[in-house]
């Protein structure tokens, strides 16, 4: 019959060498004070905590369908005779879209997008570099057309 109460020796050792570390640790945690004096401590130097205002993002009523990208390429890896040629009228307009909405942000635009007047004028300027450029990648046409247009810019 086993007994109920039996003491496995080398459990107790292994709980023993636990407890020294942890007991060490609290001492550490909680510091050598020889008295409560925490209530008396004031800080020597006292630094503001800065609030933090939220920003509110703009609120945008826009069909998401609008701006979906059907084309499956990287615009780096996409030709300007691939741009006129095998793109549909749709992902061209959502390529501009793309490009002068990341440009505009890295120049440190805050708008979410940019009208869609200036959409179709980036567009149409991307078609005309492309028609002379059709080796240029689509993305390099886009760069340079931003850079060169100050009217895309922030």
């Amino acid at each position: 019959m086993a007994h109920c109460c039996a003491v496995d020796t080398e459990e107790i050792a292994v709980r023993k060498s636990l407890l020294v570390p942890l007991a060490i640790a609290a001492v550490l945690l909680a510091g050598c004070s020889s008295g409560d004096h925490a209530a008396d401590a004031t800080p020597t130097s006292a630094v503001p905590i800065a609030q933090e205002t939220p920003v509110e993002a703009p609120v945008i009523d826009v069909d998401p369908e609008k701006y979906r990208q059907t084309w499956p390429n990287q615009y780096e890896d996409t030709s300007c005779a691939t741009y006129g040629n095998g793109m549909t009228a749709k992902e061209r307009w959502v390529a501009a879209a793309d490009m002068l909405t990341a440009a505009r942000s890295d120049s440190g635009s805050n708008e979410a997008l940019p009208e869609d007047s200036m959409v179709d004028e980036f567009e149409s300027g991307i078609d005309e570099v492309c028609a002379a450029n059709p080796d240029l990648t689509l993305a390099l046409a886009a760069a340079g057309l931003y850079e060169s247009d100050t009217g895309f810019q922030p």
